[in-house]
């Protein structure tokens, strides 16, 4: 359950709904198994598997839940294997050519034939509300997961105000300023991993891996005109992670400050471990996230996020 990735937004309105009515809203597209002809399937599921019926665990006030996407795994080249034989032996048989229409719809049979004995895929993707800070975290490093969870959840509640408050940031440039200078915020350690780009040649990037960021060879980079958009990063001896610049964070590691703590609770049962896990981990990401608008000039006065 530890979040590997953070996809972040902001409510632009508070959200109010407690977990038991999210749950009950969350019903509406409750995860289900998926049909012998249906390609995927996406609903929601329980985040705590001892608690099947649950669709929402409320914490602290952060509501967790969680979206399981099935989907079957049917390679195309075995589709297209088939439809190519289907085809040779209509031209044979009644000495004719096959055209593009016909073909589109052997595929689509095909397709068909082959769906109910296909192996089935299935992945959930973890997300969290805060309530208290206003925040939406998904545990995905791609917009397109990110976007169909957040589609999920916004047909079940009916509007889902919200907006991606890094979005429209230069981080690339903060990042940038704080390699350059060999400078870095307080609580935050710069480490030996960084992706650079030419603005004006997008499909130029440099790869810095186990570098001293501080050596000429990195600095001579900056001088020609590259900037960073991918940058490792350790937060107060606790939490390492590549930042990008949308404002993704990648790659998170909980550090031995962490795991101590984790390992020093006495839980019982695989309940008492997850509650504590996710006690621990939304915590850690209140005070890491709450520096990260800091660093990036985000805070305007103490509990308040300019966007």
């Amino acid at each position: 359950m530890w979040f590997k990735n953070i996809y972040l937004y902001r409510f632009i309105e508070p959200f109010t709904l407690s977990g038991t009515q999210l749950q009950e809203r969350l019903l509406k597209n409750e995860a289900r198994a998926i049909g012998k002809l249906e390609r995927a399937t996406f609903g929601w599921t329980a985040p705590l598997p001892s608690y099947p019926d649950m669709l929402v665990h409320e914490q602290g006030n952060c509501l967790l839940i969680a979206a399981k996407k099935q989907e079957k795994l049917l390679p195309v080249t075995v589709v297209r294997e088939q439809v190519a034989e289907k085809v040779a032996k209509i031209e044979a048989e009644e000495g004719r050519k096959v055209g593009g229409r016909e073909k589109r719809n052997l595929f689509d049979d095909v397709m068909q034939s082959l769906l109910p004995i296909a192996f089935t895929r299935q992945k959930v993707t973890y997300a969290y509300i805060d309530r208290e800070q206003g925040w939406l975290l998904i545990n995905t490093s791609t917009p397109t997961k990110a976007d169909e969870l957040t589609t999920l959840l916004r047909d079940c509640l009916g509007s889902l105000k919200i907006e991606a408050p890094l979005a429209e940031l230069s981080i690339s440039a903060v990042m940038t300023d704080w390699v350059k200078n060999n400078t870095s915020p307080s609580r935050l350690t710069l480490e030996d991993y960084c992706e650079m780009h030419d603005p004006d040649a997008v499909q130029t990037m440099i790869k810095c891996v186990n570098q001293d960021l501080a050596t000429e060879e990195v600095q001579a980079h900056f001088r020609s005109g590259k900037v960073i958009t991918r940058l490792e990063l350790t937060w107060a001896d606790r939490v390492n992670f590549i930042l990008d610049h949308a404002g993704l964070l990648k790659r998170i590691r909980f550090l031995d400050l962490i795991v101590d703590e984790q390992q020093s609770m006495e839980n019982e049962t695989v309940e008492e471990q997850f509650v504590a896990d996710f006690s621990i981990m939304h915590a850690e990401f209140r005070n890491l996230l709450g520096d990260m608008f800091v660093w990036l000039g985000m805070v305007v006065e103490e509990g308040v996020v300019a966007v």
